[in-house]
């Protein structure tokens, strides 16, 4: 996979995602219809999707579309446990990193991010922000960003310095957090950077979608026990 290849199937995820997106949202403007909780969710995934086809639609193109893209090493039950193992690890590493970096400049401010949002209605708008944020978004943020660009970086300028530049294009994408609290980046950088080096270690692209993931799905557990709870973040 060259980086070239690698870039090009990224640029072509973020065009996907945007036209889908775009033609959902002028479509429901036409109608004269303000989207509802659930149908931000549906717009999400139906983004997500169009933007991961896309994608796929690239590499299809190209004949980049093989099984090397999981990885030289077997997946299996092992490559599930160690993306749990690493999945519970970096929800850990991102908070103390996120809290510490908090306490340290005094800022206080949560993140915001449309799919919690949305997940706090309940009903189908959490189940459609749990497929989202727990099998979507991981699935095709790891074929992107560790999956196609850390390896190619790799062979250019090394494990580290690859693991580094590919969790900052990782971050830098996640928008919301940008606007609202950047300096929560700082947590889903390690967090990328570990991510890297999952599949570096065990060689399965497997482990770091199972890690993501879990990430996601505690992260989106922790954030609803606390609304529920009447707890305000932030």
């Amino acid at each position: 996979m060259s980086l070239l290849d690698a870039g090009m199937a990224i640029t072509a995820y973020f065009v996907g995602q945007l036209t889908v997106g775009v033609f959902v949202g002028v479509g429901s403007q036409v109608a004269g219809r303000e989207l509802s909780d659930t149908g931000w969710m549906i717009l999400a995934l139906v983004a997500t999707t169009g933007g991961l086809l896309f994608a796929l639609g690239w590499l299809r193109l190209r004949g980049r579309l093989t099984a090397h893209l999981w990885g030289p090493e077997p997946g299996g039950a092992r490559a599930v446990m160690l993306g749990l193992v690493f999945g519970v690890l970096g929800t850990l590493l991102t908070y103390l990193l996120n809290g510490a970096v908090g306490f340290i400049t005094e800022i206080d401010g949560g993140v915001e991010q449309q799919v919690v949002q949305d997940a706090m209605s309940g009903g189908t708008s959490l189940l459609l922000a749990v497929i989202v944020a727990v099998v979507l978004a991981p699935i095709a943020e790891e074929l992107l960003f560790r999956g196609l660009l850390f390896p190619a970086l790799r062979r250019w300028i090394g494990l580290w310095p690859a693991a580094a530049l590919s969790s900052v294009a990782f971050t830098v994408v996640h928008v919301e957090i940008v606007l609202s609290q950047p300096l929560a980046l700082v947590g889903l950088f390690a967090f990328g950077v570990l991510l890297a080096w999952t599949h570096h270690r065990f060689g399965n692209l497997l482990v770091p979608i199972i890690a993501h993931a879990m990430f996601n799905s505690l992260s989106l557990t922790l954030v609803l026990a606390l609304d529920r709870l009447g707890i305000v973040v932030g």
